[in-house]
């Protein structure tokens, strides 16, 4: 039996700036007792699919497995009397199943660690935290992912945050109808605001990888 090796993802590389109110974006689709609240932060920002491939150590196609738990740290606000939390990431399974860059092989598992997590406080309202302007990847779907490996960690991390995650059910979509100015089913993955640099990525990526 073939040893599948165990790869740490870390989150991308974000300077999280101070924010004083989090906004509610919207509701999961698979938990909706949790509300998805998002960070505002500085991101590493590329201008073209070749940077985020020069960027990137491993290039490629997985699926999302299940869950491995999250690691969140949290600090104690004596003023309000409340365990509030400072960051953290959720940690999934993915199998490789398409390598286009990188040392590793088709079948391979990784750990990525994708920057949200889950919170509850302790009047029991719930919330999915995140810094990420890409939203939670979904179990059993497949991604075409731009990886870079952390020099002072042991794992990956996503190029770019946003720019390094393109979901192949998306990607296919594009592919088919790329003419049509309506990308709501790209839109609708993204809190960024800078959609126009996304769709021109899609253009790129579907031109060099499906094509």
């Amino acid at each position: 039996m073939k040893r599948k090796n165990i790869f740490i993802i870390l989150g991308s590389v974000l300077t999280v700036s101070v924010v004083l109110l989090l906004s509610i974006m919207a509701t999961l689709s698979n938990d909706d007792e949790y509300k998805v609240v998002t960070i505002n932060c500085d991101r590493v920002s590329y201008e073209s699919l070749s940077e985020i491939e020069e960027r990137a150590d491993v290039i490629v196609e997985a699926i999302i497995g299940e869950d491995q738990g999250q690691e969140v740290s949290s600090h104690y606000d004596y003023d309000i009397k409340k365990e509030l939390p400072n960051g953290g990431y959720t940690k999934k399974s993915i199998t490789i199943t398409n390598v286009y860059k990188g040392d590793i092989e088709v079948d391979d598992i990784l750990l990525f660690l994708h920057d949200y997590y889950k919170w509850t406080y302790e009047d029991g309202t719930k919330q999915l935290i995140t810094t990420s302007a890409f939203s939670p990847v979904k179990e059993g779907d497949k991604y075409l992912l731009f990886l870079h490996k952390e020099s002072n960690k042991e794992g990956y991390s996503s190029v770019g945050d946003y720019l390094g995650i393109y979901p192949l059910t998306e990607i296919i979509h594009f592919a088919k109808d790329q003419k049509t100015t309506d990308f709501s089913y790209i839109y609708d993955l993204y809190k960024a605001d800078n959609m126009d640099k996304i769709i021109a990525l899609y253009d790129e990526v579907v031109r060099k990888y499906y094509i």
